[in-house]
């Protein structure tokens, strides 16, 4: 086997090593020197880098030359900073002014809610017979039921300190007047409980006190209170004009309590009740 002259592998095998080695030497890796110029790189590194301008330093992050901040005019400069004083009180005033809308919103939203409980407290009773004896008087129903309101909330049993009965709390000897007057034969002092008797003879007292003033509201509410004869007595005194009283110009303070109370109920019945001044 060792004459054959076929057999080449030892020699060839020795060849490659050779071969190998030769390129394993002139490829070997860089070391840290490697990117440098020819005079300071190590020997045994690849050549030929440097003439190529290869080069892995890090760059500065900053840069070579930093760039120089430029100051502002000073008039630029006086103008930001109106306009940031401007977009500051600006803010404040919109926050503010949001304040403001939201506490007039429930401001108008409590306001709102006392009306109605207002207009739902003077939700009226017993309309048929109010509106039936106020229009046989030519009395508006409003004021009929401003007066009941006052006087007994449109409790029919309400029996006051002095007396008065009922709805529109008729003194037991003014209904025996007004019902022999006119010619009502079943009249009793109980009979002032009863809704019917006591609205058909408190309207025929207020068509009276209407006559006598004019129809002047104000007036007949404090008749309606006081007694015709004492109005008549401060009309005299205390009117500026000698036929109407203000309510500024009534002298007595329950009257004129009771005078001005009417007056609101009154314009409550008008406006949500009776705003054709008839029937609701």
């Amino acid at each position: 086997m060792q004459n054959d002259p076929y057999n080449n592998e030892t020699p060839v095998r020795h060849r490659r090593s050779d071969r190998h080695a030769s390129v394993r030497k002139s490829f070997s890796p860089p070391g840290p020197g490697y990117g440098t110029s020819s005079s300071s790189r190590s020997p045994g590194k690849a050549p030929g880098h440097a003439a190529r301008g290869l080069s892995f330093a890090k760059p500065d992050p900053a840069g070579n030359k930093r760039r120089q901040r430029k100051k502002l005019p000073p008039l630029q400069t006086a103008v930001l900073f109106v306009l940031a004083v401007v977009c500051i009180f600006g803010a404040y005033s919109l926050c503010n002014n949001s304040l403001k809308i939201s506490e007039l919103r429930d401001e108008r939203a409590k306001i709102e809610a006392e009306r109605r409980n207002t207009v739902l407290r003077h939700r009226p009773e017993y309309t048929d017979l109010i509106e039936h004896w106020a229009e046989r008087n030519g009395i508006e129903p409003a004021f009929v039921c401003a007066v009941i309101y006052r006087e007994s909330h449109y409790d029919p049993r309400a029996v006051s300190p002095v007396g008065a009965r009922g709805l529109m709390q008729l003194m037991p000897d003014t209904g025996t007047w007004w019902a022999g007057n006119l010619g009502i034969r079943d009249y009793t002092a109980e009979s002032l409980f009863t809704p019917e008797m006591n609205i058909r003879l408190g309207v025929r007292y207020l068509r009276y006190l209407s006559d006598k003033f004019d129809g002047d509201p104000i007036l007949v509410a404090c008749g309606y209170h006081a007694g015709a004869g004492n109005v008549e007595s401060w009309i005299k005194k205390y009117s500026s004009d000698g036929r109407t009283l203000t309510l500024d110009e009534i002298p007595m303070e329950d009257t004129k309590t009771y005078a001005r109370r009417v007056m609101e109920s009154y314009a409550i019945y008008l406006q949500y009740y009776y705003p054709s001044g008839g029937r609701t």
